[in-house]
């Protein structure tokens, strides 16, 4: 009898996954009238409500486009901080229909990570958050990497104490690990090693991320540079632009991301912030986040 239940289950999970997919396609396709529904276990239909809300936001979105020809900067940095990469989102799914089938109980913590992962990118947490609290969210994002690549994908890091403290805008760490899995696996290169060092010098902050990869062509490399600097991007690879967009919009110049690329040797990744320390910024800076 149990036996029963749970392949039910495990039926209704992936029929869920499976119309969270058709969901998505649709709003790939431009239909933002979409609505995405879920029954079968609670964080899927957590997963559901949050594609849910970017669609509404995407709708929003379009909405004031119509209506305003320029928006301010804290409205711009709060329409970047809340994007969610629709290809990570579109793989995880596919990944957890497939591992329902072979492995239920890894398919459920995939679930349980991408439901903490949405949430956090949904939560208004005012901008800026630690850079210990980035650490965490990552960790949801880098088991689901390990689900997907197994021990293809490892992953180091090199922390300073003074660096954990720090302010940073949130969801920073994220896009620059999937910088190095989009360009460091491919071709011959079949596994990767990613290490992530924080420290700070000088009154910065540095957010290094290399890896070992197949790395980027000149052509991309400056393709990419070029992207950076663009006032307004609408590519869907924007990751890397929202980190260079947010951190110009709060702290300015000289601050942001910095690339260094070998085609074959792998990709090294800059991230740049002025050092903000402690549990409470200078009303300046509090006021900067609101």
């Amino acid at each position: 009898m149990w036996s029963w239940f749970g392949r039910k289950r495990e039926v209704q999970r992936r029929e869920d996954c499976e119309r969270i997919l058709r969901g998505l396609r649709q709003v790939q396709d431009g239909n933002l009238e979409t609505e995405i529904r879920a029954d079968s276990d609670p964080d899927l239909a957590e997963i559901a409500d949050a594609c849910n809300e970017m669609i509404e936001s995407l709708r929003r979105e379009r909405e004031s486009a119509r209506q305003m020809a320029e928006l301010v900067a804290a409205a711009q940095n709060k329409q970047l901080e809340s994007q969610f990469n629709p290809h990570f989102l579109y793989n995880t799914l596919e990944n957890i229909r497939y591992m329902c089938r072979l492995d239920p109980s890894s398919a459920e913590q995939m679930v349980r990570d991408l439901s903490g992962l949405m949430r956090y990118s949904l939560e208004n947490s005012g901008g800026e958050v630690i850079l210990s609290e980035d650490l965490d969210h990552l960790s949801r994002y880098l088991a689901i990497l390990k689900c997907r690549f197994g021990e293809r994908f490892q992953f180091t890091t090199e922390i300073s104490e003074q660096a954990l403290s720090c302010w940073i805008p949130k969801l920073v760490l994220q896009p620059m690990i999937e910088n190095a899995v989009k360009y460091g696996f491919g071709g011959k290169k079949k596994e990767i090693h990613v290490n992530l060092k924080a420290y700070c010098h000088e009154g910065t902050l540095f957010l290094l991320c290399r890896d070992d990869g197949m790395g980027m062509s000149q052509s991309a490399l400056k393709n990419l540079a070029a992207l950076l600097e663009q006032r307004e991007n609408t590519s869907r690879h924007s990751g890397l632009y929202n980190i260079h967009r947010r951190i110009g919009l709060l702290y300015g110049r000289p601050y942001g991301v910095k690339i260094r690329s070998l085609e074959g040797e792998g990709t090294a990744l800059v991230v740049t912030i002025p050092v903000h320390e402690g549990e409470e910024k200078d009303a300046t800076d509090s006021d900067r986040r609101g």
